[in-house]
């Protein structure tokens, strides 16, 4: 499966960064650092490419408020002066799909989705963070949270998830559903980002632009 793998991706992977994260299907195993190289760990890693900063973490891990990734992940937020930031866990902070489910209380069920919603959403609303970007549900939908925009990019190749008959339940804040194949594509400017979720017909599912973020430069000590 990994020379497969490599035969298929390897001509991409020489010249293009790639920095995954994982996710239910790695199970952990160990040989995923053995094939990735990444600017931090496994739990949490991070890479500013210009104006972007990117954030990517283990959404299984401990992500309450307070723990030492948390802290971690707010000290980083309050120090960069970068224009976008751009955070990236397979777990959604919003789902109308088939990982959305809620209990009585109407959290989702799932703890990592729980983490995404109810703690790092919020974090990131506090920091300017243009989008929590996720997989895990194989679909496309985005969700316009409390100042935070929640991404779902599921269809990249395994069967298709539909949207449940209980959505608005379990998503009150989505925007844009659509079950199939689909990438997205960033166009980064000087004075904003443009998303386009397109799909591999070449039609322009659904956009959203940001414009950079209020950013305060960190006190020098």
């Amino acid at each position: 499966l990994v020379v497969a793998e490599h035969r298929i991706e390897g001509d991409s992977l020489g010249r293009i960064p790639f920095y995954p994260v994982l996710g239910n299907h790695e199970q952990n195993t160990p040989i995923f650092d053995r094939l990735f190289v990444l600017p931090g760990t496994r739990e949490y890693w991070s890479q500013r490419r210009g104006d972007v900063l990117f954030i990517g973490i283990d959404g299984q891990r401990n992500w309450q408020k307070g723990s030492d990734l948390y802290n971690r992940m707010e000290e980083q937020l309050r120090s960069t002066t970068a224009k976008y930031i751009f955070l990236l866990t397979h777990y959604p902070a919003a789902s109308s799909s088939s990982h959305g489910k809620v209990d009585e209380q109407g959290g989702y069920k799932e703890r990592a989705m729980r983490y995404s919603r109810d703690v790092l959403a919020p974090l990131c609303a506090k920091y300017g963070v243009a989008a929590i970007i996720a997989g895990h549900d194989h679909c496309y939908e985005r969700s316009e949270l409390e100042g935070v925009t929640a991404i779902t990019s599921g269809g990249a190749g395994a069967s298709n998830y539909p949207k449940a008959e209980d959505a608005e339940l379990r998503n009150p804040h989505s925007k844009v559903f659509w079950s199939g194949l689909h990438y997205l594509l960033f166009d980064v400017g000087p004075d904003e980002i443009r998303m386009r979720a397109i799909d591999l017909k070449g039609k322009v599912l659904d956009t959203r632009t940001w414009k950079p973020r209020v950013t305060t430069p960190a006190p020098v000590k």
